[in-house]
């Protein structure tokens, strides 16, 4: 079985074909080059997943590719083949960032699943790298798009100038906006980099109130929801969860999002409503919009990652798969209840009682 992204091979010796070469074309598709230039352009096509070098000991011209490698594609698992027997320049090797040094000649049954191995972690690091950006950038947008919208109205409104009391009150109020959603950028930013070394929470307890009308806030400094209601009568100290604040508040943000987004251009009465309610250990947050409800077949994929019914300019398909790890993650459940006239999803997370 052949893998869909190429293996780059490097050979100094510069001689095409080989029975090196045609073995490796057993297993994968081969790019064939013969020197660092031509290495280089070909993993600037990004291409490939693999880079074999079957390296002279004797040439310096090694280094060269691996440096380059090292700085700008370490992404790319490098295998080298050598037949060297000199310990120091093969731990030199792996202290450039090699994956595997192979002896050459390499055993074949050796060389394709060493090939399969460095394939599997080009993978793996690939859609690591790819879900973290791509929950970043899904983070941010929010925060974002209130932010310009925010500016907007400072922009178009010259007469907001602290000249007399009511103006300063409006446009300190408007001021107070702008800090909480670039305190909200900075704090995703910094969430984002602490991702990549560690995937834990830090906890605390917090009002759960106090989150839902932070979410409810940073929606409605966006126009767009200027004909939705967006209601709540959770009272501030009545409910408290043990939780991240910032990652559950997104949770409420991208549930109010794609409530919005699926009512918009309905006719009548827009809503979106989210009621509390405590159970024995848990609290349940049911949030309801006036939609007439999800169709089956679509239900049944909602949470799936990457799945969405938007236009690529408004959706990914990562918001509910987001939720549904983030609410999982402290110890809760979200789910979809079908057949209620209305759309509604419920979350239960662990209250906090001290």
């Amino acid at each position: 079985m052949k893998f869909r992204t190429e293996l780059l091979y490097f050979n100094e010796d510069g001689e095409p074909g080989g029975p090196l070469e045609a073995l490796l074309k057993e297993t994968v598709k081969v790019t064939s080059v013969h020197s660092v230039r031509e290495a280089l352009i070909t993993l600037q096509q990004g291409r490939c997943a693999v880079l074999l070098c079957l390296l002279k000991d004797s040439q310096a011209e090694k280094h060269a590719l691996l440096e380059a490698v090292r700085k700008s594609f370490s992404e790319i698992p490098v295998v080298v083949l050598s037949a060297s027997e000199d310990t120091q320049y093969l731990l030199s090797l792996f202290r450039q960032g090699v994956f595997e040094v192979l002896r050459h000649p390499a055993d074949p049954d050796e060389l394709r699943q060493t090939i399969r191995k460095a394939h599997y972690y080009h993978n793996a690091l690939r859609k690591r790298f790819s879900s973290l950006m791509e929950q970043f950038f899904h983070e941010v947008s929010t925060p974002i798009t209130g932010i310009l919208m925010v500016s907007r109205i400072l922009r178009k409104n010259t007469n907001l100038m602290p000249q007399n009391e009511e103006n300063k009150k409006a446009l300190i109020q408007y001021l107070d906006k702008i800090l909480k959603l670039s305190q909200r950028i900075s704090d995703l930013i910094r969430m984002s980099k602490t991702d990549l070394v560690k995937t834990e929470y830090n906890f605390a307890r917090e009002d759960l109130a106090s989150i839902i009308t932070d979410a409810i806030s940073i929606c409605e400094s966006s126009p767009d929801y200027k004909n939705v209601s967006i209601s709540s009568k959770t009272s501030a100290g009545q409910y408290f969860i043990s939780c991240n604040a910032l990652k559950i508040s997104q949770v409420f943000i991208n549930l109010i999002k794609n409530a919005f987004q699926a009512i918009r251009e309905q006719e009548g009465s827009r809503w979106i409503d989210i009621q509390v309610s405590q159970e024995n250990t848990h609290l349940m947050i049911r949030i309801t919009d006036s939609g007439a409800g999800i169709p089956d077949h679509i239900a049944e994929n909602i949470f799936k990652r990457e799945y969405t019914t938007k236009d690529s300019r408004e959706g990914s398909g990562l918001g509910l798969a987001f939720c549904q790890n983030v609410i999982e993650s402290h110890g809760g459940s979200i789910t979809y209840q079908p057949h209620e006239g209305h759309t509604s999803f419920i979350l239960h997370l662990p209250k906090s009682s001290s």
